[in-house]
């Protein structure tokens, strides 16, 4: 009975297959391929998907932090959202300070002290840290960065090595916020904008600043164009005849009034 239902099944499917053709391939996200990551994502829409997703041009491959508190730690990451769970001082800003620092993005001015002194904590003397990186360009490139050196010492795929004092060659700007910088934005302003900016870029800023400044202009030149066009109807009511008339005779309305308060009438 068993088999005879089996048959009827792939019946089913190989008719299905010769009337419609093959059905379109659906996308599943799993953390890893197990039956039961299935059932949970089959729970859950978003992750679920009949069009194949579109994966980030440049992400963070991996990690490599061998220091003194985080001790020979390697951390795969995803090209989509990561999120880091744990109790405190289990190490979670830690390991976005090293990434960071390895990929040299900036830290606010009243932080740097702060971050400083938690990044030596973390590696010591002779800590270093590595992370794989994945350019927008399809470049992979392996970034190595330690205390005792600071400077960023870069591999390529082919096996070439160069080193950079600054994180501009690597072509991957990246910005990082550690709970700090965020609960400083939250309430600062000043900071809050100053992040936006970074993130958008500082020449795009630049762009749409020039932008706003010629619409600005050209606004102020049709109204002053307008202004100069309906002046005379709008004065015209004051000098005409008739509103000379009006005026004349209030003026001897109110010398009437004055005189005859005065005892003079």
């Amino acid at each position: 009975m068993r088999a005879e239902k089996l048959y009827e099944g792939v019946i089913t499917i190989l008719s299905f297959y010769i009337n419609f053709g093959a059905p379109p391939p659906t996308f599943v996200q799993l953390e890893k391929p197990s039956y039961a990551e299935l059932r949970n994502a089959l729970d859950l829409p978003f992750r679920t998907s009949l069009r194949e997703p579109a994966e980030p041009t440049a992400f963070v491959v991996g990690l490599h932090v061998n220091g003194q508190f985080l001790s020979d730690v390697w951390l795969s990451l995803s090209p989509h959202c990561n999120v880091f769970i744990g109790v405190k001082g289990a190490g979670k800003t830690s390991m976005l300070e090293c990434l960071r620092y390895v990929l040299g993005a900036d830290v606010p001015q009243s932080r740097k002290d702060a971050v400083r002194d938690h990044l030596n904590t973390i590696l010591g003397p002779a800590g270093r840290i590595r992370a794989l990186l994945k350019r927008a360009d399809g470049t992979k490139l392996l970034v190595e960065r330690s205390v005792a050196n600071p400077n960023f010492i870069v591999t390529f795929p082919d096996d070439r090595q160069e080193q950079f004092t600054r994180p501009e060659p690597l072509q991957f700007p990246a910005y990082i916020l550690g709970w700090h910088e965020i609960e400083q934005a939250a309430t600062d302003v000043n900071i809050r904008r100053l992040y936006l900016d970074t993130i958008v870029g500082r020449d795009e800023v630049r762009r749409l600043e020039e932008e706003a400044d010629t619409l600005t202009k050209q606004i102020r030149q049709k109204h002053d164009i307008t202004a100069s066009k309906y002046g005379p109807f709008f004065w015209y009511p004051q000098t005409s005849g008739p509103a000379r008339r009006i005026a004349a005779r209030s003026a001897t309305l109110v010398r009437w009034k004055s005189d005859r308060t005065e005892g003079t009438i």
